[in-house]
């Protein structure tokens, strides 16, 4: 049985420079050190999982794109060395409606193939009571009191498709990806 003091529970770790008590019990140093070391292994191996799945999803994206081009279809997913498999899904994030300009320019003709547009109206608290009077036509000045738009544009099934098996179509589409407008959802891998 370990029996802890007033004077255990009042000594405070140098190392922290938080206010919990440091409590010494040597029947547990072989187990703590042993947590401390598995713990930081873990870590380690946690760390270079993550940096090689970082480089297999790129890898595995190209290669996945490059099979698509050659099939001139899309390919979700590819086993890479015969031991891992990358699935590339068709999703990609909301792009705010203010950056519309900057996609026609990039997309030229292909704007509306590759996008759709959505607008959500959130009703203000003080505009619940006057949602029946939209339907009199209210006017801009009052909508604009009581109710906020947000336009956002997303990516259609045949943006992912010329992403994947156009490769004019993906350099055309270069620029929206390398400046974050285009964010498509990370490729996931997994153990063949």
């Amino acid at each position: 049985m370990t029996t802890i003091t007033l004077a255990d529970i009042a000594e405070t770790s140098k190392a922290s420079k938080s206010s919990v008590p440091a409590v010494h019990d040597g029947t547990l140093a072989e187990t703590v050190q042993q947590y401390v070391a598995a713990r930081n292994e873990r870590e380690k191996w946690e760390a270079i999982e993550e940096s090689a799945a970082a480089q297999i999803r790129e890898a595995g994206a190209t290669h996945r794109r490059a099979v698509s081009q050659r099939t001139r279809k899309v390919i979700p997913t590819i086993c890479l060395n015969g031991a891992v498999q990358v699935q590339c899904v068709n999703k990609y994030s909301a792009i705010p409606g203010t950056l519309e300009e900057h996609c026609r320019e990039v997309m030229g003709s292909c704007f509306d193939k590759y996008l759709t547009e959505t607008l959500a109206v959130t009703v203000r608290s003080d505009g619940v009571d006057m949602l029946q009077r939209l339907l009199d036509a209210v006017g801009p000045e009052r909508f604009r009191e009581w109710f906020q738009v947000t336009r956002t544009l997303h990516a259609t099934a045949a943006l992912h498709a010329d992403l994947a098996t156009d490769a004019v179509a993906y350099e055309q589409l270069r620029p929206l990806l390398e400046d974050r407008t285009l964010v498509p959802q990370s490729p996931t891998v997994k153990l063949a």
